[in-house]
């Protein structure tokens, strides 16, 4: 395949026209070493990321590979998601760009920055044995093992030729792999030290969040215009509104959205796609993806597939959906005994969302 791609590549190039480009001049901002984005949303993703030169490394290794992961399995998780309820954190290298980790859906912003000053810490204190670390070592061993199919594997060959990759870069990246010892680990402290220290910070999230950091950045950028919602006014749940405690919330941590503008809606019909929406939102969906959440829950028993989500809600239709949702995610749901058995008010919603997050 080789032998015989190679010329008719070439001939297919020198068919091409040749004809002379001039070089344009391109006046692009340097990004700032410590940058915020204000973005419509509840959540933050807070990260740190460097090239590989800036911490001492001269380009991607295979054993990389066992590093982020005992980074991510032993450290980043047990912190950022056990601890302090980011939805996800992602550690990893980058072949031709450098290391990064990153926290997905993540309520905090300082809480997270402070786990990460402490990854060097982590390396130089591993208590890890080549047992345990064999694991991680064959995770990723079996990645780069994995047969090819013919045709497939034809084509990634005859495209690394052409291309001038190396035949046996797999190979290599797996010697790495074979390599790693508890000790090569823990001198990885000194790459991540120096990561932390020099690498480029971001957050994107909301403004509240940002603004209230806005001494870690350099710059905080705002394209979209994001408010801050605990700053926005809600025209009907005035402050001495029965429901005001429980719509601030709702409407501020984005479990429920306003009916109209600057209106909530507090005493509409509250309906399936408000309840399932805002149970979505909890678990770090989208409440606006009501639909979506439908399909996801009924997978779990919590509702059927076919339930529209603009069907008008009951108490006692909300409390079923609870209490099954309670049981999925392992969070019981109790009843107060006074939910009204017909159909909800949005405030009505808003207050029972409230009472059993309090609960949890």
């Amino acid at each position: 395949g080789i032998a015989l791609n190679a010329p008719l590549a070439r001939a297919f190039m020198a068919k091409l026209e040749n004809v002379p480009v001039t070089l344009v001049s391109y006046d692009l901002p340097a990004p700032a070493k410590r940058e915020a984005l204000i973005i419509d949303s509840t959540v933050q993703y807070n990260g740190i990321v460097a090239d590989y030169v800036s911490v001492g490394l001269e380009e991607y290794t295979g054993d990389l590979d066992a590093v982020t992961a005992v980074l991510s399995d032993g450290y980043l998780y047990p912190m950022l998601r056990d601890q302090y309820g980011a939805y996800g954190v992602f550690a990893g290298s980058v072949m031709d760009g450098g290391l990064y980790t990153i926290s997905y859906r993540d309520p905090n912003v300082t809480e997270t920055f402070d786990v990460y000053e402490g990854i060097a810490d982590y390396f130089r204190d591993l208590d890890l044995s080549q047992e345990e670390l064999d694991g991680y070592i064959l995770s990723s061993y079996s990645y780069y093992a994995a047969p090819e199919g013919e045709i497939s594997g034809g084509m990634a060959a005859a495209l690394d030729v052409l291309t001038g990759d190396p035949l046996d870069e797999y190979l290599t990246y797996m010697r790495d792999l074979k390599a790693v010892t508890p000790d090569a680990l823990r001198a990885f402290a000194d790459t991540y030290a120096a990561m932390v220290a020099d690498g480029v910070r971001f957050t994107a999230g909301g403004a509240g969040a940002v603004n209230a950091n806005a001494d870690l950045y350099d710059v905080i950028l705002n394209p979209f215009g994001a408010v801050d919602a605990s700053e926005a006014e809600l025209e009907d749940v005035p402050e001495d509104h029965e429901y005001y405690e429980a719509v601030r919330f709702v409407f501020e941590n984005a479990l429920m959205l306003s009916a109209e503008g600057t209106r909530f809606g507090v005493d509409d019909e509250a309906t399936v796609g408000d309840l399932v929406g805002a149970l979505y939102a909890l678990l770090g969906g989208d409440a606006i993806a009501q639909d979506e959440a439908i399909e996801f829950f009924s997978q779990y028993g919590i509702l059927s597939a076919s339930t529209p989500s603009d069907k008008i809600l009951t108490g006692a239709e909300a409390e079923t959906i609870l209490k099954n949702f309670g049981e999925a995610a392992e969070a019981p749901y109790r009843s107060s005994g006074n939910v009204p058995a017909g159909t909800l008010t949005r405030g009505e919603l808003a207050d029972l969302i409230l009472t059993y997050y309090d609960s949890i």
